[in-house]
């Protein structure tokens, strides 16, 4: 579920991004396709009450402004990510989605 889309530059209002530019002539990426330079997963549901094999939290999409260099997020969005339950030593001990 989209959250917020910021198409533009906060600082000067450029519509362009590097990651946009650079994929704009890439024949592997569907036209239309939204590319961002980072992304941040942040989880927002309680870790220790995990009862699905997924995990509920806010994907942040960052990009580089293509004029001044102003590093902004592009996009927010709520969304869900598999998760492992691991033992303390660091084994896998079920993969609870793929």
């Amino acid at each position: 579920m989209l959250i917020a889309k910021f198409s533009k530059c906060p600082i000067c209002g450029c519509k362009d991004t590097v990651c946009r530019l650079a994929c704009a002539d890439d024949a592997s990426i569907p036209k239309g396709t939204f590319t961002s330079l980072e992304k941040m997963f942040t989880p927002i549901q309680d870790m220790t009450k995990l009862i699905s094999s997924s995990i509920k939290g806010i994907l942040c999409h960052y990009d580089v402004c293509a004029k001044c260099g102003h590093r902004y997020c592009t996009q927010a969005e709520i969304t869900s990510m598999p998760v492992e339950i691991r033992h303390q030593s660091g084994s896998v001990i079920k993969t609870l989605a793929k």
